[in-house]
Order: C-alpha cells, then structure tokens, then sequence
C-alpha cells in the first residue's frame, strides 16, 4: 500500500539525526539509471524481514551516510516504490505487509524519499538470507531456537497440531456452527 501523507515531517529529520535504533533504520541508496544499485536486493529484503519479525518499524531509504535529506527525482522514488513492493511481495516467505510514505524534503532541496513503515508480522518472515531478527539497530540472525519461540508465540508452530494451535484476532464467533455441531 503506497500513501501519500501532505503534514510537517520535520520529526523525521530529527529522529534521522539521532541515528537508527530496534524501530528505525536509515539506508543510502544509488540508482544509476532505471534499477536500483544499492542496496542489493536481497539485503534489503533481510533487513525488512527484520522489522516483521521483531515488533515492527520504519525503514527510511535515501538518506545519506551523514543523515542528510537526499534529492531524490520522481523517477528515483518509483524505482524504489517498485523495488520495496517487489521485495515484500516476492522475496520474503511469507509475503511481508508493508505501508509505503513518499515524504517530500525540507528547502532548499527539492523531491522526496520513501519511508517503508513495516507493522509487526503475524507469521515469522524468511527472507533470501535467512530469518533475522532486530537487535538495537543491528540485523541479526535467528537460530532455531528462537525461529522455534516465536513461531509458537505467533501461533504457528509445527509441533502442536491443527486443533490446538491459537490463531491470532480471533474468538468463539469466528466458528461456524454448522462445521462444528457435527
């Protein structure tokens, strides 16, 4: 889902220059031409899955190493728009949720650059690197155990069966009366 949002977003450029943290990741990007060079897509993707599978955050691309708004063109924001859908969709299992803010840069620059907001996931998210997980600022990888906890914390562990596992946002109403009378 792509949102287009017309407030004051000096919080972000304020929060930009104290740095990253477990729930905002800044990231410098090139786009040479029609595709994005940096980062590679499949880091991307870790880093996103990372989000989903710790409680959720913000993922600003274009800022630069110094944490300066960039310029980023029209055409430059839709490469990025198209890469992050694509990743989200394509390259994480299961696919990762996503909201999408074209933010437009304080004067004198001019253009935009995209904030990914990625919510907490329901499910745990693989990505092309494997399972990560946010520590601080820092990506990490999950080992089995903790794939293993938090699959269960979500509802979704292998080892309990069909009949014994919770599934999340839901109560007795959501049974259908006519399955279950039989």
């Amino acid at each position: 889902m792509i949102a287009m949002v017309s407030f004051d977003h000096s919080w972000l450029w304020k929060t930009a220059q104290l740095g990253e943290d477990r729930r905002f990741e800044l990231k410098a990007v090139e786009i040479p031409g029609e595709k994005l060079n940096r980062p590679r897509r499949d880091a991307l993707a870790d880093e996103l899955a990372a989000f989903g599978n710790t409680g959720g955050g913000q993922l600003v691309l274009g800022v630069t190493y110094k944490r300066r708004p960039p310029s980023l063109t029209p055409e430059q924001l839709d490469v990025l728009v198209r890469t992050v859908r694509e990743i989200c969709l394509d390259c994480i299992d299961p696919p990762l949720p996503f909201i999408l803010f074209r933010i437009p840069v304080p004067a004198p620059e001019t253009g935009g650059i995209p904030v990914v907001e990625i919510p907490e996931g329901v499910t745990v998210h693989r990505s092309p690197g494997g399972y990560f997980r946010r520590h601080g600022a820092a990506k990490l990888p999950m080992d089995s155990d903790t794939i293993r906890r938090l699959s269960r914390a979500r509802g979704l562990s292998g080892s309990t069966s069909a009949d014994t596992q919770v599934i999340r946002d839901t109560g007795i109403n959501s049974l259908q009366p006519d399955l279950w009378r039989r």
